[in-house]
């Protein structure tokens, strides 16, 4: 019995040892696990810190090459047509966002989505060039890429395009040189367009053979800022609304001059502009009156903007007209007016009214009349 006692207190004293030492070794893991869990923690923090500076400098170095513009045009219109129909409607005229991205002080991309309800669905690349040079270094610059001719760029006050624009409006990937100094300007382009001219279906080719040059001076005098410009094409055919109407082939490219005039003197605005055919279509490409057309538009308008009730407004008015362009569903003549009010510093509202005059019969036309009344609210950012 002593024996057994002896063994018993021999196996319980070192039972205790062995828990005094389990606990010894349990708080020490405890302890290192925490040292554990306090240099992850300050790895985490370090590690967060150093991408979140990177993201930064990422950032900094992006925004200092890239800038975004955007443009959304919400409308409401109701028209009443030639044929006395009426339709009405709210849509999303314009959404358009320009990226620019500067590599450099010379050279520079930009490009353009579109998207307009019912016309460019879904987004459409407007624009996408490059653009290499800096007329406030040097006067020379190339750009080259999808591009609006500058020929089809014309100034107005208006909610709607002038029918200047319509009609010789061209958008088109194409090489331009152009030049730049103390107000003057001239700029070359050359392309390949969508309507070629027969002899270059007969050779089996697609020429580069489309080009346009144009020039002027935009300067100051006596308080007067003016821009004056004029130019010429050297197939009109191209333009975005003869090419949907006139074959793809067509016997022989046909020239056009077009010149742009705008003033801006104190609060008054002045806008002419010309675009227009110097040779006819052959019948049956582009008819008017039993023989081949020659397209012409024009429009002049002025605009004056006062402090209304604490808004800047402005107010325009305009004619603007067409001749031998019944085929292109252009009117004969339209008169035209605009209120503009501008809300914040960008954000405007407009409303515009427009009559149209349609070509008489004789000339293929209907002789009647139309409205039109458009309500638009524009916004950039």
């Amino acid at each position: 019995m002593k024996k057994f006692f002896s063994v018993a207190t021999l196996v319980l004293f070192f039972l205790v040892c062995s828990s005094f030492a389990f606990a010894d070794s349990n708080e020490a893991l405890k302890q290192r696990i925490e040292r554990l869990e306090q240099e992850l923690a300050a790895l985490k923090t370090e590690l967060a810190k150093k991408n979140e500076e990177k993201k930064e400098s990422v950032l900094n170095k992006f925004s200092g090459k890239v800038e975004l513009h955007g443009i959304i045009e919400v409308e409401g219109s109701y028209a009443k047509g030639f044929d006395e129909s009426e339709e009405s409607d709210i849509k999303l005229a314009t959404a358009q966002l320009d990226v620019n991205a500067k590599l450099n002080d010379f050279v520079s991309g930009k490009i353009t989505f579109l998207w307009e309800e019912d016309e460019t669905e879904p987004v459409d690349i407007d624009e996408a060039y490059i653009l290499i040079g800096n007329t406030e270094k040097f006067p020379l610059y190339i750009r080259a890429g999808k591009q609006y001719l500058p020929l089809g760029e014309f100034d107005t006050n208006m909610i709607s395009d002038p029918l200047t624009l319509e009609l010789a409006e061209i958008n088109e990937s194409a090489l331009s040189l152009g030049f730049e100094k103390n107000g003057f300007f001239l700029e070359g382009s050359i392309f390949n367009g969508d309507v070629d001219k027969e002899d270059n279906v007969n050779d089996d080719l697609n020429h580069l053979d489309e080009f346009s040059i144009y020039g002027g001076y935009s300067g100051e005098f006596n308080g007067v800022s003016f821009t004056a410009w004029g130019g010429y094409l050297n197939n009109i055919a191209d333009s975005d609304t003869i090419s949907d109407t006139v074959p793809n082939t067509i016997d022989d490219y046909i020239d056009a001059l077009c010149a742009n005039l705008a003033i801006d003197f104190q609060d008054i605005t002045i806008y002419a502009s010309y675009a227009g055919a110097v040779e006819s279509f052959k019948k049956g490409e582009l008819d008017f009156k039993n023989h081949g057309a020659k397209p012409r538009a024009w429009n002049i308008e002025a605009g004056y903007t006062m402090n209304l009730f604490n808004y800047d407004t402005t107010f325009a008015v305009g004619y603007q007209g067409t001749d031998e362009a019944v085929d292109l569903e252009m009117p004969k003549s339209r008169y035209i007016g605009s209120i503009t009010v501008s809300l914040l510093e960008n954000l405007s509202l407009a409303i515009e009214y427009a009559y149209d005059k349609d070509y008489d019969l004789s000339e293929g036309g209907t002789d009647e009349h139309a409205h039109t009344v458009t309500t638009q609210l524009h916004l950039e950012f």
